[in-house]
C-alpha cells in the first residue's frame, strides 16, 4: 500500500505530485469493498491501482 518517501520532499513540483497521488489513491480506495481493496493495496500509485482495477473489471 502506502510507501512514505525515503527522503524529505523539498521540491514544490515533487510535493504537489505526491499530494495529488495521495488524494487520488484515497479516492480510489474509499469506493472499494474488502475484496477489491486487497487487490490494490500493494500498488504504489493511484495510476497503478486504477490500471489494476481496469484490467480486473474490463
Amino acid at each position: 500500500g502506502y510507501t512514505p518517501p525515503t527522503t524529505p520532499i523539498t521540491n514544490k513540483a515533487d510535493k504537489d505530485a505526491y499530494e495529488h497521488n495521495s488524494k487520488a489513491f484515497n479516492a480510489i480506495i474509499e469506493g472499494l469493498g474488502k475484496l477489491e481493496l486487497g487487490k490494490v493495496m500493494c500498488c504504489k500509485s493511484a495510476k497503478e491501482a486504477w490500471d489494476k482495477l481496469e484490467v480486473l473489471y474490463e
